[in-house]
């Protein structure tokens, strides 16, 4: 399914508006709830988080599952900036896992918290499941929802230039390339991809392109492709 919407304003859908697994889109809700309870201005890389046996282990899942991540050791410093590039960039699970158990103490606290950021936005069909990566498909939603969690991205300047990002270093790993290759085309300036099982094919987009000469915020999502 898909949904575009010009200027923050939906003109035109396609498809059947169901619930789907949103994969790793999930992960745009979660840096937004991290950043809502850590914020972070333009230019500051935040705290330092200090990987531990709770965050091997969540390595090591992702390992045993073939789930997308980023290879960490225990002792490893991200900085929070750090670990959000590593969640929408590599799209790694088990970071995006960690991030959240450190801001909001495990992963049941940080969907209780997401839950209710999802309904204070308006987002009434997105259901935020079990974990904070969305590699569980019990993190739903459909897209016309996804677009408007576009355009409530596209107001927040860190994520965005996160999002943005055709690639950046990390410990141990050193640089790696933003899954979403969209970047770059039609005005595309972010935001996440997203596949499991559920969801063979999922892209939130944002951008900018110009109508009669006058710039026009767009955003996007496709679902299921």
């Amino acid at each position: 399914s898909a949904l575009y919407i010009d200027g923050y304003g939906v003109v035109s859908t396609t498809g059947v508006q169901q619930h789907v697994s949103t994969a790793s889109i999930a992960k745009v809700i979660t840096a937004l709830c991290i950043l809502e309870r850590k914020p972070l201005k333009v230019g500051e890389t935040g705290p330092k988080l200090v990987m531990g046996s709770n965050d091997y282990e969540l390595y090591q899942q992702e390992i045993a599952q073939n789930g997308s991540l980023l290879p960490i050791y225990q002792g490893m410093e991200l900085t929070q900036y750090n670990a959000l590039q590593a969640i929408m960039i590599p799209s790694a699970n088990n970071i995006s896992n960690s991030l959240a158990i450190w801001a909001f103490g495990s992963l049941e606290a940080y969907s209780e918290f997401a839950n209710n950021f999802v309904m204070r936005h308006g987002l009434v069909n997105t259901r935020i499941g079990s974990d904070a990566s969305g590699y569980d498909p019990s993190t739903v939603s459909n897209a016309t929802d996804l677009v408007r969690l576009g355009a409530i991205v596209a107001k927040n300047p860190v994520l965005m230039e996160i999002a943005g990002q055709k690639q950046a270093n990390f410990p141990l790993s050193g640089t790696l390339y933003n899954y979403n290759t969209a970047l770059g085309f039609a005005g595309i300036n972010g935001l996440k991809t997203g596949n499991n099982d559920q969801n063979l094919g999922g892209l939130l987009m944002t951008g900018m392109t110009k109508v009669q000469e006058k710039p026009v915020l767009f955003s996007g999502s496709v679902l299921g492709a």
